[in-house]
């Protein structure tokens, strides 16, 4: 009796059951899925009838065609037993099970498992042609079958199985070559990602602060007190970039709130806190006011370095540092390149260049680990641009590989203004070599014309710098200067070239350019380039024809003294 009581649907049950044709039950599907179209759409239109036949809006149709299939279906099947596709053909969901309605759990089985066929291609679908008793796999799993009011079951054909046979396997073969494909591409990406991992050294990995900026890093996996002290450092990297007086704004919006978890109850001795507490002070005091020696190491040297006189003493203080640290971890290449740094901040671009020309070529970069990439990459970056302002014409291995240095070097090999189609790289470094070569005559019409296609190109942070920089100093070095003290204030103190240009107006002007620098400006060129000021010719954006008899009176004076 046990056996009786499910309904095996094979040949006897067949004969039994008016099975429904499986071209009607497409013909059903069809009608129920454009009815299903139309009402989402609908819905949309009216909820946001200005975003109408958008992107966005297609994208939102979309998305929601199948949440309103299957509650529809459901609430159709729950309540008629059918949908209005099927009831319009005369069709029918029933239970395997005589005598015993759909069951909730049943309808909501059928519903979701429908939608496997459209993700697997139809290969679900396929059994209906297949099959004696026309199911799919959400009819099996969901232990339904659709019947026909009147129309008695139609045996399968040889044509419609070798239909469904076929198509099963075509989808599945699809399937098969589809996720197979994905699955290489995200291999690929992978293996070619920078680093995408979870870092397993954090203190290596803040170095990185030191020689650029920090990485973007996945935080997945590492303890919340990590997490929180990584989110701390790269908010720190990007406070050091704003301007002092906004500093303090940034660290109450963005960094207060993890610091205070970092320094809760019991952990006031521990190195996260004693890291975030002096971030707080390097970020409000300008250098910390008290000695965290349990802070990372990077934050102690940071904040050393804002105790020194000079630029001198620092770079001093750095190559102290990097002596000690184990040859090419990232603390060397960070030490050597927050070094090589500063050497170009004060002009010396040639000293910079030697610097790190060496490590480019002793370290073989296959050796390094993920996090000590990173930092050679700031280091790689660094020793380029120091070249590139040094000698202009690149010869580095390292740096010739990458295309924008190429087109820098070709530059600085051309004799003539640069035509308006050529690249920034290929523009910037003409007029860099001209500026540097002193027999050279610069034309300020071919600038101006020049400057102008920079303006309205999109520049690298590094061209922005070098653009500024040649704007001020190609105006100090013509005849007919212009707005001189203009563009000069267009260059900011942190410009790793401003004491560059700053050197080139006071060869020119001497001491009556320094008595046009602000306080802050006079005192950062002193710390810069602690050298005496030379004496120059008067500043001529200020000059008018008062001015110039009064400084010809005044120089034939002066030439009558000293005589």
């Amino acid at each position: 009796m046990e056996a009786k009581s499910v309904i095996p649907l094979k040949r006897r049950a067949f004969d039994q059951w008016k099975i429904a044709n499986p071209w009607l039950r497409l013909v059903a599907q069809g009608i129920d899925q454009a009815l299903i179209g139309f009402l989402t759409g609908s819905a949309l239109q009216l909820l946001f009838p200005e975003k109408a036949w958008t992107f966005n809006w297609w994208l939102t149709w979309l998305l929601f065609w199948p949440f309103i299939s299957i509650s529809g279906h459901s609430l159709c099947l729950a309540l008629m037993g059918t949908t209005p596709g099927k009831r319009a053909l005369g069709l029918r969901v029933v239970s395997t099970h005589p005598g015993k309605p759909l069951s909730h759990w049943q309808i909501l089985q059928r519903t979701t498992s429908w939608w496997i066929g459209l993700f697997s291609m139809g290969a679900s679908w396929s059994t209906i042609l297949s099959r004696s008793d026309r199911r799919a796999w959400h009819d099996i799993v969901a232990e339904t079958v659709v019947l026909h009011d009147s129309q008695p079951s139609s045996p399968v054909k040889n044509f419609e199985k070798s239909i469904g046979v076929s198509w099963g396997i075509v989808a599945s073969v699809l399937l098969i070559v589809t996720l197979s494909m994905l699955f290489v591409v995200q291999v690929k990406r992978l293996a070619n990602q920078n680093i995408t991992a979870v870092p397993h050294n954090l203190e290596a990995l803040s170095w990185a602060l030191l020689s650029g900026s920090l990485p973007e890093v996945k935080d997945q996996g590492l303890p919340e007190t990590e997490q929180k002290l990584l989110r701390l450092l790269g908010h720190f990297g990007s406070a050091r970039l704003l301007p002092e007086v906004n500093r303090f704004d940034y660290y109450k919006t963005h960094m207060q709130a993890d610091e205070d978890y970092l320094c809760r109850a019991g952990q006031e001795g521990s190195q996260p806190c004693q890291s975030a507490q002096l971030i707080a002070e390097l970020l409000t005091h300008a250098t910390g006011t008290s000695h965290k020696a349990g802070a990372l190491p990077v934050l102690r040297v940071i904040q050393r370095l804002g105790e020194f006189a000079n630029v001198n003493e620092e770079i001093e203080y750095l190559a102290e540092q990097s002596k000690k640290a184990l040859l090419h971890s990232a603390q060397y290449l960070a030490l050597k390149t927050a070094q090589a740094k500063l050497l170009s901040k004060k002009g010396d671009f040639q000293t910079a260049t030697s610097l790190l020309n060496q490590d480019l070529i002793h370290i073989p970069e296959s050796s390094l680990g993920k996090i000590e990439k990173v930092v050679y990459g700031h280091l790689t970056t660094a020793a380029c641009e120091a070249q590139a302002l040094a000698v202009c014409q690149i010869d580095n291995a390292s740096c010739t590989s990458i295309p924008y240095w190429k087109e820098w070097t070709v530059g600085c090999q051309e004799k003539r203004a640069p035509a308006a189609d050529t690249s920034s790289s290929y523009k910037l470094s003409f007029w860099w070599k001209k500026v540097n070569d002193p027999e050279s005559k610069i034309s300020l019409k071919d600038w101006i014309q020049t400057s102008k296609n920079l303006e309205s190109t999109k520049l690298t942070t590094f061209e922005r710098h070098v653009f500024l920089a040649l704007d001020f100093v190609i105006s100090v070095k013509s005849e007919d200067p212009q707005d001189i003290k203009d563009k000069a204030n267009r260059i900011a103190m942190d410009n790793p070239l401003w004491a560059w240009a700053q050197q080139a107006a006071l060869q020119q002007y001497g001491s009556q350019w320094s008595a046009l620098l602000k306080k802050s400006e006079a005192t950062q060129l002193a710390y810069l380039v602690p050298t005496k000021l030379p004496e120059g010719r008067m500043v001529a954006s200020t000059k008018s024809k008062k001015s110039k008899k009064k400084s010809a009176k005044s120089g034939s004076r002066g030439t009558a003294s000293r005589r």
